[in-house]
């Protein structure tokens, strides 16, 4: 397979389903992961506090670092990552 024998075992590990891997389940799985990483970037745009306080704290010179960072620690909108964040500046 020409993969990494680390790589085929975290594979195995992530996927299993009650104690066996399942190629059909597995792929499931990852499609799930997707769509899960990619509503992250879109919980900004669907929720008016957090896209504002995002949006004003980024044109303030903030990096997506320390704004998911502030975010994280108030405790009053819904959590958001970094990554995400990245992800929304790609998109506007």
């Amino acid at each position: 397979m020409r993969r990494s024998p680390n790589t085929i075992s975290q594979e195995l590990d992530r996927n299993q389903v009650r104690g066996s891997y399942d190629p059909k389940k597995a792929q499931h799985k990852a499609y799930v992961r997707r769509q899960d990483a990619k509503y992250q970037g879109m919980k900004i745009i669907e929720h008016d506090a957090l896209h504002r306080e995002i949006t004003a704290r980024l044109y303030d010179d903030q990096s997506p670092e320390a704004v998911a960072g502030h975010i994280r620690r108030h405790r009053v909108l819904p959590s958001i990552s970094k990554d995400a964040i990245y992800r929304f500046i790609r998109s506007v």
